[in-house]
């Protein structure tokens, strides 16, 4: 859950409002850290999370959709390396 500023008044965006997240990944196949217990042989989830906080700090949004797609987009970046490996997000 993370507090974004969402609303299509002023007022609504003013306090920010709580806006619970599921992130789902879909792999091709297993990542190669179900074999090995390496870290780096997988998606650290924490990164995502990271990313998806940063970029949404000090944001406004009129509509909840568009703050869907920008979220997606920052979740896509965050991935670079592991994105061949996902099939949906």
């Amino acid at each position: 859950r993370i507090w974004v500023h969402l609303g299509c008044t002023d007022h609504e965006k003013f306090h920010p409002q709580l806006v619970s997240l599921t992130i789902e990944l879909v792999f091709k196949a297993p990542p190669d850290a179900t074999l090995s217990d390496n870290l780096e042989d997988t998606v650290c989830y924490f990164q995502i999370v990271q990313k998806v906080k940063s970029v949404l700090q000090g944001q406004r949004f009129n509509l909840i959709e568009y703050l869907t797609v920008y979220i997606w987009k920052a979740i896509l970046e965050s991935l670079s390396d592991q994105r061949q490996n996902i099939t949906s997000l």
